[in-house]
């Protein structure tokens, strides 16, 4: 097996390709997701591990220092944040549009976040099914990447993932 040392002191396979073992547990992974929420009688024991196997496979994927803080976060805000933006904005429009119509009577509450209610609350919003995801990896990576860049500028690369654990368990 191929490794390549990169200059944060991690090892990863294959550095720069696409990781077999982690595309086959993403997609188990997603899997388990769709089982999980379809009532299947193995949900809750889905449900301790789906999401936080997620961040991790996230982080296993994840080579910071790769770009100046600023490119990361844009490319971040453009990947992650518009995406999670722009999919709650659609469906607060496709629920607005429901509203006056007789279909909108199988929902068990009633619709009433507007765009501004969205803003306002845009990390604990969770409208358009389950993007919460996407705020949060989108805090967890520039976090992440915070604390990597700090941490080089000390000279203590090597203490970035005891510092993010220790973030992580607050």
């Amino acid at each position: 097996m191929d490794t390549t040392q990169v200059d944060n002191g991690l090892l990863q396979e294959h550095f720069g390709q696409r990781i077999e073992w982690v595309d086959v547990c993403k997609g188990v992974l997603i899997a388990f997701m769709v089982i999980g929420h379809s009532s299947s009688p193995i949900s809750r024991w889905i449900y301790l591990f789906h999401m936080p196997a997620f961040m991790f496979i996230s982080g296993y994927t994840a080579n910071p220092g790769k770009y100046s803080f600023g490119k990361f976060f844009l490319k971040k805000v453009r990947r992650i944040l518009v995406p999670y933006v722009v999919w709650n904005l659609g469906f607060i429009t496709f629920y607005r549009f429901l509203s006056g119509r007789e279909i909108f009577v199988l929902f068990d509450q009633p619709f009433s976040i507007t765009v501004s209610d969205f803003f306002k609350n845009l990390w604990t919003a969770d409208l358009g099914g389950a993007t919460w995801f996407l705020a949060v990896i989108f805090e967890i990576a520039v976090i992440y990447e915070s604390i990597y860049h700090l941490f080089r500028l000390a000279g203590r690369v090597d203490a970035v993932p005891c510092a993010a654990m220790v973030i992580g368990c607050m």
